[in-house]
């Protein structure tokens, strides 16, 4: 681990478009440069968010030249929108539906958040995902997702949860 930081740069990259920038980039004091080693090291780290915003963290030993690269997880949004194919959410979410997504598919966005999120349960990440549904005008098989939601709290998706639990 790098323990003389001197330099640190947060970015929000969308993958396989910002990277090919990276080549050039420099640290806010412009003494350490970023070669094409450091954005391998991204793209390895991100390729399974390809073209997706995903947040990065560069931290920098400008005495030694070595850094570290720390990826965050996409916002949820990103995730759903990967999931459901699409492009972008309703732009207005409470008239227009714009995609569907099935159980699993909120189900598998609500793990990869689980080790991001204030919950502490796989049920209460997927009422977070649900209530990000709402505002991007996805529904649930079909459903609208505040009945989704309401389904969840009722335990109506305790068998493919508890599975999740496990």
């Amino acid at each position: 681990p790098i323990t003389n930081i001197t330099s640190m740069t947060n970015a929000s990259l969308k993958m396989g478009r910002d990277t090919d920038n990276l080549i050039d980039f420099a640290t806010t004091d412009n003494e350490i440069i970023l070669r094409v080693a450091g954005v391998n090291e991204i793209n390895s780290k991100t390729a399974d968010f390809p073209g997706m915003k995903v947040p990065v963290k560069i931290i920098a030993d400008t005495e030694t030249k070595t850094f570290e690269v720390e990826i965050g997880l996409p916002p949820t949004s990103a995730l759903l929108l990967k999931e459901a194919s699409l492009e972008k959410g309703s732009g207005s979410a409470a008239e227009t539906y714009v995609g569907d997504l099935t159980k699993e598919q909120v189900v598998t966005v609500a793990k990869s958040k689980l080790q991001q999120s204030y919950a502490t349960t796989i049920k209460s990440v997927v009422k977070e995902v649900l209530g990000t549904c709402v505002s991007m005008g996805i529904t649930i098989e079909g459903k609208n997702p505040r009945e989704t939601f309401s389904d969840v709290s009722e335990g109506n998706w305790d068998d493919i949860l508890s599975k999740e639990d496990n």
